[in-house]
């Protein structure tokens, strides 16, 4: 199978959250880059460190170290060849039987009263995935990870 990768930069600083620790608010900004592409389809990998040469002052250049997260997900074209089907429902042989119970008599104490199922908790619904809360959350999960549909950048690169 081939995959496509997808590689965002690291997020440097914390998010803020009241009262919580440094680590604590890293943590939140690696996390919500994490669930961000994994809504997206994409599987987180690992981070790698990487030089990059980058410019210092009119002539000079340093080597800066760069986190990267990397992700991927299967390549377009073999996704389309994947071909689902459908399980069979289990056959059971037949519903069980209701359990005896006990003749009613006048007598209604706790010890001789028949029992009765409980009912069932009601259903919980379906998880919805946690949207951007504001137009800031937005700039800044740009600023984090740059275009992450694949398409042009804010200043029109690819």
């Amino acid at each position: 199978m081939r995959y496509e990768y997808r590689i965002v930069p690291a997020p440097e600083k914390g998010e803020k959250l009241k009262g919580a620790s440094a680590e604590a608010r890293f943590a939140a900004a690696v996390e919500r880059v994490l669930n961000d592409m994994g809504a997206r389809g994409w599987e987180y990998q690992r981070t790698d460190t990487l030089p990059a040469t980058e410019r210092a002052g009119l002539t000079g250049a340093e080597t800066v170290w760069r986190n990267l997260l990397v992700f991927r997900r299967p390549h377009a074209a073999d996704a389309s060849v994947f071909q689902p089907r459908l399980l069979e429902p289990p056959q059971t042989e037949s519903p069980p039987s209701p359990a005896p119970q006990a003749q009613q008599t006048g007598d209604t104490s706790p010890e001789t009263a028949p029992e009765t199922e409980a009912p069932a908790p009601p259903a919980r619904p379906p998880r919805t995935p946690v949207g951007p809360r504001d137009a800031a959350d937005v700039a800044l999960r740009a600023a984090l990870t740059g275009p992450i549909d694949g398409g042009p950048s804010a200043d029109g690169s690819v």
